[in-house]
């Protein structure tokens, strides 16, 4: 019975190595230039560097496409190419289908143009790149070879020619990958991507405009916003001294005085717009501060 069970387990196995399914290995794809962009009346704009709007086609061009060992994909080869999407209702994968469009390497180069039909607001794109390669002399091995690119910002409904960036490259810069660290959808990651388009500075109390008069409103607001912030906490305060006090009259005294100069902080609160304003444009004349 022992001999037996050895002999079908030998059969199994040579049978199991018989049917082997080729091994599939996945390496990555590198190029030496990787560049996307819109074509518009101020000239190129980046379309991962900058402002970028919806309907509008992109190009997109790749040379010195090479495996990760360093071996070149060669003039009149193919690569496999799609646009892949993320950010809701409306986003759609060029080509679509989910299928891959194959791309010919012309002068160690490849371009693709995709329509604009596929750029919608708020969406936000990836390069994908596949290559596939089987080596049956080594034993029905397959090489897989994908590239991923970081996620573009959301697509804008309308740009400014000094939103459009001249730097090309498909990268995630510093800024975008800060708002990448907010979760993706809410009303603050759209803001935090608007904000670096419209060449701001995101930080923990919003968006900081680079313009001097738009720093100067921003200060302002979270200037007042802290000032009625201050109040509550010390009308709130002076309420709870007030109410355990147990009628000892040094801190009733205390409770009020603090009730009373906050009232009178949230009037100057509430009357420091008018002040402000009639200081910045009456008398240092700051541009815009009127407005």
């Amino acid at each position: 019975m022992k001999k037996l069970f050895a002999v079908l387990f030998l059969v199994l196995s040579f049978l199991a190595l018989g049917s082997k399914r080729a091994e599939a290995i996945i390496y990555s794809i590198n190029a030496d230039t990787k560049e996307a962009w819109q074509e518009t009346a101020d000239g190129r704009c980046g379309f991962w560097t900058g402002c970028t709007v919806a309907g509008q086609p992109v190009e997109i061009e790749m040379s010195g496409v090479s495996f990760s060992d360093g071996t070149r994909i060669e003039d009149g080869d193919d690569i496999s190419f799609r646009l892949t999407t993320k950010g809701g209702v409306g986003c759609r994968t060029w080509p679509p289908g989910g299928v891959y469009s194959h791309e010919k390497i012309v002068n160690d180069t490849f371009s693709v143009t995709v329509p604009g039909d596929y750029i919608a607001s708020k969406c936000q794109y990836s390069v994908e790149l596949y290559k596939r390669i089987d080596f049956r002399e080594w034993g029905d091995v397959v090489r897989q070879y994908k590239y991923n690119s970081p996620y573009s910002p959301p697509i804008q409904a309308a740009c400014t020619a000094a939103q459009c960036s001249e730097d090309l490259g498909i990268s995630a810069s510093a800024s975008y990958e800060l708002c990448a660290q907010i979760q993706s959808g809410t009303d603050q990651y759209d803001a935090c991507f608007n904000c670096f388009n419209n060449q701001g500075i995101w930080t923990a109390v919003g968006c900081i405009p680079s313009e001097p008069e738009s720093v100067i409103k921003v200060v302002i607001t979270i200037g007042l916003a802290l000032g009625g912030g201050v109040v509550l906490i010390m009308i709130l305060v002076g309420s709870f001294m007030l109410s355990v006090s147990q009628g000892d009259p040094n801190k009733t005294k205390e409770a009020k005085e603090i009730i009373t100069s906050a009232i009178i902080g949230l009037l100057f609160v509430i009357f420091s717009v008018t002040l402000l304003q009639f200081i910045g444009v009456s008398i240092l004349h700051i541009p815009g501060f009127g407005e």
